[in-house]
Parts: structure tokens; C-alpha cells; sequence
């Protein structure tokens, strides 16, 4: 008799959970207030990549948006003016394809909530999700739950 044991679920690093961060800080003293803001984050539990153009940020979906909150609100209280862009990711890391095993799908279907930093911001935002049903999925239908959701 043979037992088959569950595999373990997959951590946020290897189903590609992540964020990319750049920071365009509008003074002369940039570096000081980037890195600064990147020092001043809580980042345990993550992986903090920064090169010369932006910064990986990867972990559970909770402690990334936090990192994110926390490095923006820091730059920001350097009164520059400054803007963030960021590309948050899910799934299949690296991959052109991939199978997600069963479950997935419910990864990080919570919503995640922040306290607020005081900091006012504008956005924009897009939305492209690629875990549809393959090319006849109705990926606009996803597209238009989220703005619903947002407004």
C-alpha cells in the first residue's frame, strides 16, 4: 500500500509573488532620500533586490504592500516631490506557462488592508490578468469586476 502525502503549498517566493518599485524623487539630494526610504522599511520576511533602476520587493502579498506603503510614506516625508511606480505580480515566476496546482487560485484572495500613512497620492492603475481559461478566457470580465470593485 502505497500513501500519498500532500505536497506542501507553496511558499509566495516560488508561486512569484512580487513587487517592483521604483522611486523618481524630484530633488537634488535623490539618492540619499531613496535609499534612506529603502533602509526605513520593515522588511523582514522579504527579498530586497535593488540594482540601478529599480527594486524587487518579494513575500507574501501582505508584507510586500506593506514594504510598499512604508518606503513610499518615507520618501515622501522628504517633502520632494516624488513618484512611485510599481508592478505587482502573481504566478508562474520567470515562466512563459506554467501549471499552477490545485488551490492555487485562492492564494491571497483575501484583501489585504494598510493603515493609512497620511500621505495624499493620485494613481493610475492596470489591470492584466493572464489566468483566464487560456486565449478564449473572458479576461475583460476580470478587468471589469476589478474597476467595479475600486470605485
Amino acid at each position: 500500500m502505497t500513501s500519498t502525502h500532500p505536497s506542501p503549498p507553496m511558499t509566495p517566493q516560488q508561486y512569484g509573488v512580487g513587487a517592483r518599485l521604483t522611486l523618481s524623487v524630484y530633488d537634488s539630494d535623490y539618492v540619499r532620500i531613496i535609499v534612506g526610504a529603502l533602509d526605513a522599511a520593515d522588511a523582514s520576511g522579504l527579498t530586497v533586490k535593488t540594482d540601478d533602476v529599480s527594486t524587487f520587493v518579494g513575500g507574501s502579498e501582505s508584507d510586500i504592500l506593506r514594504f510598499l506603503r512604508d518606503t513610499i510614506a518615507a520618501a515622501a516625508a522628504s517633502d520632494a516631490h516624488l513618484s512611485a511606480s510599481i508592478l505587482l505580480s502573481r504566478g508562474c515566476p520567470g515562466e512563459l506557462q506554467c501549471e499552477l496546482p490545485p488551490g492555487v487560485a485562492a492564494l491571497g484572495a483575501d484583501p489585504v488592508r494598510l493603515e493609512p500613512t497620511g500621505v495624499t497620492a493620485g494613481a493610475h492603475w492596470s489591470l492584466y490578468p493572464l489566468l483566464d481559461g487560456g486565449a478564449g478566457g473572458d479576461h475583460m470580465g476580470a478587468i471589469y469586476a476589478a474597476i467595479e470593485q475600486a470605485k
